[in-house]
């Protein structure tokens, strides 16, 4: 899988895995990036096999964050 194949569907994971938490989104809510990192290894761990420049983990932080209108934590 690609690193935009992945970030693609991690995207869209991030607003899933709020959903099922019920989790408040917006710069002043706090979701837990290790819960969901780990939802996704449990779950979809094919989307976490990607070469990155950094690391695997950084990157999905990355868009975690972004997604969640964390982007200010980058």
């Amino acid at each position: 899988m690609t690193r935009q194949e992945s970030e693609t569907v991690i995207r869209r994971l991030v607003e899933e895995w709020v959903e099922l938490r019920g989790v408040t989104q917006g710069p002043s809510a706090a979701p837990s990036f290790s819960d969901f990192y780990a939802w996704l290894q449990q779950d979809y761990s094919p989307y976490l096999e990607f070469r990155s420049a950094t690391s695997v983990r950084a990157d999905v932080e990355r868009w975690f964050n972004d997604e969640l209108g964390h982007d200010w934590l980058n």
